[in-house]
């Protein structure tokens, strides 16, 4: 209500916001708001008494409001699934359409979402109805990258570098946000990569050094103009300029010396080094300020710098918009060549892969004093990206103080990163710094706290010993073997360590993973690129064994060969949780994802390209995560897996348990894994062990079936389902052509997506052809044969839309017939079965009583009288059958085997007539049908029926078929009992050798009917539903094992043997 605006002096003015007004309040309805001229002056009708949390809106013209932003605020409890989120994001966003804003911002304080209401229908997040009945949709909106935007709103308005970076957000949002684009558009940044390398090329021919210290030079000089662009640097104590002009203008016989005598010194007092490895944001520079040359090249390097900075209009441009790919890439570009490089394993991680761990890690979803670390930290890619899209207000200043809510911890044990990082921390931070220039000797001890180098030990950050430290790690840790005995000989003569590393493995890689679970406190998560040796070395078994006891996986994805290009080596990315407790039993299944792009070429290049599975696999592990249990994978690229699959003796590279045709359907080519005469050895009796185990399992497998002991018996796919082939109407063209794109999937041949062309609105399906069944699809043609199972959670057969399909006519439906037809069909053909002749009277009469309609009653009673009027009585020469038939005429003329007329065409069967046939010795007297009338009782009816329903004709099936069964089906509908995941392990292998019968082309309905199935039956003769489905799961054991040996013997056959 209004009182809530006076409490907070909102009657008059909201607090200030750049030009903007903000309102934070959650009790005050837009009819409220509206009087006091916050929102437009409109009817607001059912949303009047609708309270938003958070308005922000552009007051200054009162005759016309412009609401920016509404924001809504949840409890974490009440947005903790999609759901829920979901829910949230319409509240939202029906607030925001109603008042007319620009956009909508949905949090819980951890996380933030932004929301575009103004995006066109077709391109929409969601579409639905409000509670109002109104159709409405919106978008989230997306970053450059295309992940969602996840900006802090800030929270203290007093705060001004935060107030201007929401502010430069709202300006983008404002001007790049509209009903045709929900993306923000990439920025044109400065990107000095050419002139570091030119730069770097010149500091290298002139000084014949080392790469590392060349980029040393180069980083100190592109600091010292940053830092001159940020106004940091001026004059020193001293009173002398010692800006970046300045000591350009001091001549190039004299600017190096200029540099060393009054503004390095400086820069260093400003930013001092760390006392624990004496490293700063400048360290190494490898020019001699007493050589002249030098100071000629420093000058014409600070003239490079100029010329770049310098626009068409020769106007200097600031070197404070940068783009933050370059800080990464430029270690890379300098070292490649690096032998350091090579003997350390250090492959700096490319900014996708660093965004896509970012994106999952849940670091925005952490609480205050967090600890979030990483002991190869590189360039501090892991650690500083997150300040740009996740916790975006992570740092500020405080009491005069740079404070961080959460903490960070990176480690490395070579100097030059640190010092890198260091730089690059300064730059993530130039807002903060730029509004604060007195407080660089505080920034700079934040910064030593944060990035540490350990270059005094050959182990590293190694050579530390914690635990339970940290709440998050991110990290992509070197792994090299060769050398490995240097690092375990250092470790072996250490107690502490040696007692910290006990595991023993193969590369320096599982040292880290040992640290890294060691250094997680209970909960905490790790997301670690590791190379596959880890996965695969039989010796390496010991280090899969710790990381499965003292943590759950929560995913493996593989990333493409060529992710880093320093490298061919094949890496992934793990996903753990450390357990609270070691006897936990993980039961959640593994995400496992195959990564074939990464948004920019494989190559030395680095093309940005549009592909990008880094994505997709973001969006699918945050489904997973939500719900482990209920989650389905979404596309090829993404499979989820029982633990019980990751034993620790196997091989864990999860590329593997795709199949050969998803791999082709993937792109992926089989990659060659080169091993020494050794390590094959090894493989081979890894895989002799485990082939036996398979073979014991698969005993037990063929002991459980045999248990089972089924009677079964053999039936067509003709006697028990229905075949139908689909309609060539339903194409992708015509779908496309005439905008009938809906939500109804329309099953074709094709086998990837499950088999979907495309979606169609049900308006758009013929009657004939709209499908709810509980059933089997199978391609015509294509993948011929390949068979698919629909609505399992529909055995009911209910007829609601979320079961709905339709097929076109290069798929066939396989449907469970009802029981009144496959119990009239198969006592037809087996007159003396009793079972079946009870069980179609009983489905026959329950069916005639469930018709309700009057016409369709009086069109029951008379089918069948015609049907019962049809049966052709084939009386054997029995004096109860015969007397049952009194007054009916015997249908043809009676002979004996002689020939002689015994009784003639049409005589009536009566006492005396009876007595002549029982006389006779003749078998059987074929009489003419009972002809029942309209007068006669249906249940009367029926019990004649009953009594004489082995006398059915071919007649009297086309009767039933055309006449009565679609009657009875139109009200009462009752499928066979079938277990159709039994039925298509029997009946799938048949297909595909059908198919290869049909030259692999084509499998129609012609080509399937006579196919039979053995189905268990129990001792009353009916289908043995139990039986079935134990049965299945064993053939799910049985496909398992059958995989697995292929899988394992294929390893060896894909691994080439060379001398190392």
């Amino acid at each position: 209500m209004s009182e809530e605006l006076k409490a907070n002096n909102y009657t008059k003015k909201g607090s200030s916001f750049g030009v903007y007004e903000s309102y934070t309040i959650g009790a005050t309805n837009f009819n409220e708001l509206k009087k006091y001229k916050i929102v437009p002056n409109k009817d607001y009708k059912g949303y009047g008494k609708r309270k938003p949390d958070g308005v922000i809106a552009d007051r200054r013209n009162k005759d016309d409001i412009r609401v920016i932003a509404i924001v809504e605020y949840k409890d974490p409890s009440d947005f903790d699934s999609e759901e829920k989120k979901s829910k949230a994001f319409r509240q939202c966003n029906n607030y925001c359409q109603v008042v007319g804003a620009e956009f909508g911002i949905v949090t819980d304080t951890r996380e933030y979402f932004y929301i575009n209401p103004n995006i066109n229908e077709d391109l929409a997040t969601e579409t639905y109805e409000d509670d109002f009945g109104t159709k409405r949709s919106y978008s989230l909106i997306q970053n450059e990258d295309g992940y969602n935007l996840s900006h802090n709103l800030v929270k203290d308005l007093s705060d001004l570098t935060e107030v201007n970076k929401s502010l430069a957000l709202f300006d983008r949002l404002l001007k790049e946000i509209d009903s045709g684009n929900t993306k923000l558009i990439v920025e044109r940044k400065l990107n000095p990569n050419n002139l570091a390398k030119n730069v770097w090329q010149s500091i290298w021919l002139a000084s014949g050094e080392n790469p590392d210290l060349c980029l040393s030079t180069f980083v100190e000089i592109f600091i010292f103009r940053y830092l001159s662009d940020l106004k940091i640097l001026d004059k020193n104590n001293d009173g002398v300029p010692i800006d970046f002009e300045s000591v350009k203008n001091s001549g190039k016989d004299v600017c190096l010396k200029y540099y060393f005598n009054n503004v390095r010194g400086h820069i260093k007092a400003l930013f001092p080094e760390s006392s624990h490895d004496n490293t700063s944001i400048i360290n190494g520079f490898i020019l001699d300020s007493r050589i002249k040359e030098h100071n000629h090249l420093f000058f014409n390097i600070l003239t490079s710098f100029s010329n770049f900075l310098t626009n068409e209009k020769d106007e200097e441009i600031k070197l404070v918009n940068i783009d933050p790919e370059f800080k990464s890439r430029l270690y890379e570009d300098f070292l490649k060549r690096s032998i350091s490089q090579k003997n350390w394993g250090q492959y700096f991680t490319p900014r996708n892969v660093v965004k896509a761990i970012i994106e999952v890690s849940g670091i925005e979803k952490l609480g205050n004093d967090a600890v979030v670390g990483d002991p190869a930290c590189g360039v501090g890619g892991f650690l500083l990206e997150p300040l740009l899209t996740k916790i975006t207000n992570s740092f500020s200043v405080k009491a005069g103080k740079l404070a961080s809510s959460v903490q960070f911890r990176g480690e490395d044990r070579d100097p030059k990163v640190i010092i890198m990082a260091k730089a690059n921390m300064i730059i993530y931070l130039s807002e903060i710094l730029r509004d604060n220039p007195t407080l660089t000797k505080n920034f700079a001890t934040t910064i030593n706290e944060v990035f540490k180098s350990f270059h005094t030990s050959i182990l590293g950050s190694l050579s530390t010993t914690k635990k339970d430290l940290y709440d998050l790690v991110m990290t992509n840790p070197p792994y090299v073997t060769k050398g490995i005995v240097n690092y375990k000989e250092a470790i072996k003569n250490d107690g502490d360590l040696k007692d910290y590393y006990y595991v023993n493995g193969m590369g320096v890689e599982c040292f880290f993973i040992e640290k890294i679970i060691n250094e997680l406190k209970p909960n905490g998560k790790a997301f670690i690129v590791i190379p596959d040796g880890l996965l695969n070395r039989v010796n390496d078994h010991k280090i899969r064994e710790f990381i499965k006891k003292h943590c759950i996986i929560d995913g493996i994805i593989s990333l493409p060969i060529g992710t880093f290009y320093s490298t061919q080596k094949k890496t992934y990315i793990l996903a753990i949780t450390k357990k609270s407790s070691k006897d936990i039993q993980q039961q959640d299944k593994v995400f496992g994802y195959v990564v074939t792009t990464i948004g920019e070429s494989l190559d030395v290049y680095r093309t940005p390209i549009a592909d990008n599975d880094l994505k997709d696999f973001v969006r699918q592990f945050k489904y997973f995560n939500l719900d482990k249990k209920l989650f389905e994978p979404l596309s090829i690229n993404c499979k989820t897996f029982d633990i019980e699959k990751f034993d620790p003796k196997t091989n864990w590279c999860i590329d593997r348990f795709w199949d050969k045709q998803s791999k082709i359907d993937l792109g992926i080519e089989e990659e060659i894994n080169i091993v020494d005469i050794d390590e094959y050895h090894n493989q081979v009796s890894r895989v002799t062990g485990e082939i036996q185990e398979l073979n014991k399992a698969l005993g037990k497998v063929d002991k459980a079936i045999a248990s089972l002991s089924p009677e079964t018996q053999s039936f067509t796919l003709q006697d028990l389902f229905y075949l139908r082939q689909g309609d060539a109407y339903y194409t992708l063209k015509r779908i496309k052509e005439n905008a009938w794109e809906g939500n109804i999937p329309v099953y074709s041949s094709n086998t990837k997506n499950d088999g979907v062309l495309a979606h169609i609105l049900k308006d758009e399906i013929k009657l004939k052809d709209r499908f709810y069944d509980y059933s089997l699809t199978w391609a015509i043609d294509g993948m011929a044969g390949q068979l698919f199972l629909r609505n399992e959670e529909n055995r009911s057969n209910l007829k609601e839309d979320k079961y709905l399909f339709t097929v076109n006519n290069h798929c066939g439906v396989i449907i469970p017939k009802e029981k009144v037809d496959f119990f009239y069909s198969s006592f037809f053909s087996q007159r003396e079965n009793k079972n079946y002749r009870d069980q179609f009277l009983n489905e026959l009469e329950i069916g005639f009583k469930s018709i309700k309609k009057k016409e369709d009653i009086e069109e029951r009673d008379k089918s069948f009288l015609k049907f019962y009027n049809s049966l052709v009585y084939d009386c054997p020469n029995n004096k109860t059958e015969l007397e049952s038939f009194k007054g009916l005429k015997i249908k043809e003329d009676l002979v004996d085997d002689s020939e002689n007329l015994i009784l003639a065409k049409n005589s009536k069967l009566n006492k005396e007539n009876i007595e002549i046939i029982l006389k006779s010795g003749i078998k059987s007297v074929i009489l003419n049908p009972i002809q029942g009338s309209k007068k006669d009782d249906l249940n009367s009816v029926l019990v004649n029926f009953k009594k004489h329903i082995k006398y059915l004709t071919e007649e009297s099936s086309k009767i039933f078929f055309k006449e009565i069964l679609p009657l009875v089906v139109k009200y009462y509908s009752n499928r066979i009992e079938i277990d159709l995941r039994y039925v298509m392990k029997n009946v799938q292998p048949l297909f595909f050798q059908r198919t290869r019968a049909y030259g692999n082309k084509k499998l129609g309905t012609n080509q399937i009917v006579d196919i039979e199935i053995a189905i268990p039956i129990d001792d009353e003769k009916n289908f043995d539903l139990v039986t079935m489905e134990k049965i299945s799961k064993e053939q799910d054991k049985l496909s398992n094992i059958k995989n697995e040996i292929i899988m394992k013997y294929s390893e060896l056959g894909e691994m080439e043997v060379v001398i190392q």
